[in-house]
């Protein structure tokens, strides 16, 4: 038998010293592809609200209708629909272009995150963090198959973290702002940054004011063409006062009370206010029993704050739609990360998170009293981890 060429030892040795690099452009196609096959699909939020509201944005003038609120889009999605008004090409498939775009900037977040040039191996821990994000079925699922705009503000929440872990307050509230001004679920992520300006004091609270002043910025083409300030606002308010349910299929803690799939008025006006002042007095007595016990918080610590955090308000409160805890899901991803021993968690979550993913896309069943019990399981199970890690139990990997 002939020995190996020359040529094949050179072709071999370098596939074996880019292989990595191999890997993540064969990844990246595959990844792509599947968004490909999920194009044609036409849910019943793009059929009933996202294709009509393209229409009425094209009709009232492309970028002049901006002046008028059309759906509940946030005035800077608007923007973004307006201008996609020029470009040739299927309305559901622009749609879910400008999602799937956003897909990849969350995962080069989650890569950010995960990343610590200190560590051994961090950079391919990272880069495989990166890669689950892509592949995460509730990611693509939510980007080419619904069509939802989930990516784009958690890609803002994502490097708004990242930001405060390089410890740069002012892009920090820069990358919030732009959350916040495409969807009022951000707010969801606002008590870890007023709590870490508490605890740390190590940046000023006028750095806040860079969240409005970001969204005022992003708002000035609609202001332009004759928006006014009720109009920027308006869409904010509508989404606050439109919870008619305790829960619309996110398993949070009420389904447990109740199948709150069903419109029940006299559930949601016995538990609605309730829920709200249970939420906000989880979150500060989390923040006061660290804040009393003068715990110190390491760079996992603070990740496992701004998850639970979020989580905590994902759970209690009211009127939470299933895709609500894209940001909880995507963070629970990074956290497996750092602390391995919430791997199964993360993996559980997301499959929860599937489940009413596939009940709203493609009719599947599920109980979502039972999602619920398992969901309030999962939140108890992290914030233990969440005690222990501030224990010392676990060192910081």
């Amino acid at each position: 038998m002939n020995k190996i060429l020359k040529a094949e030892e050179n072709v071999i040795r370098f596939l074996e010293n880019k292989m990595i690099y191999i890997y993540l452009v064969v990844a990246l196609l595959v990844s792509l592809a599947i968004r490909y096959f999920g194009l044609p699909f036409i849910s019943g939020d793009m059929s009933t609200f996202l294709i009509g509201w393209y229409g009425q944005i094209e009709q009232l003038g492309q970028i002049h209708a901006l002046n008028t609120q059309v759906g509940n889009y946030n005035v800077l999605y608007q923007t973004i629909i307006a201008i996609l008004t020029y470009l040739p090409g299927d309305p559901i498939v622009k749609y879910k272009a400008v999602s799937i775009i956003f897909d990849y900037v969350v995962s080069v977040g989650v890569f950010l995150l995960i990343y610590d040039k200190e560590k051994k191996n961090s950079k391919f821990m990272a880069i495989l963090g990166a890669i689950i994000t892509v592949f995460s079925p509730i990611v693509f699922l939510n980007s080419s198959v619904w069509g939802q705009c989930d990516s784009i503000y958690i890609s803002f929440i994502i490097l708004s973290l990242v930001a405060y872990k390089k410890e740069k307050p002012a892009l920090c509230m820069i990358f919030f702002g732009l959350a916040f001004a495409f969807k009022l679920q951000a707010i969801f992520y606002l008590p870890f940054h007023l709590f870490e300006w508490f605890r740390k004091k190590s940046f000023s609270i006028l750095n806040f004011l860079l969240v409005p002043l970001t969204m005022i910025v992003v708002c000035i083409p609609a202001y332009i063409n004759g928006r006014g300030f009720w109009g920027f606002i308006s869409p904010y308010y509508y989404q606050t006062g439109s919870c008619d349910k305790m829960s619309f299929n996110y398993q949070s803690f009420w389904t447990i009370l109740s199948d709150s799939r069903e419109k029940r008025l006299e559930y949601i006006s016995t538990m609605k206010v309730p829920a709200v002042l249970i939420t906000f007095l989880i979150l500060l007595s989390i923040m006061t029993w660290l804040i009393y016990r003068k715990k110190e918080l390491n760079e996992r610590g603070s990740l496992y704050l701004a998850f639970l955090l979020a989580f905590t308000c994902v759970e209690f409160l009211p009127g939470m739609h299933e895709r609500y805890g894209f940001g909880v899901e995507i963070l629970s991803i990074v956290l497996a990360f750092k602390d391995k021993r919430t791997i199964p968690l993360a993996i559980a979550l997301n499959i929860l998170t599937m489940i009413t993913y596939g009940a709203e896309l493609f009719g599947g069943v599920m109980n979502i009293t039972i999602l619920g019990i398992i969901n309030f399981a999962i939140y108890l199970t992290y914030m233990y981890f969440f005690y222990r890690n501030l224990r010392g139990i676990v060192p910081n990997r």
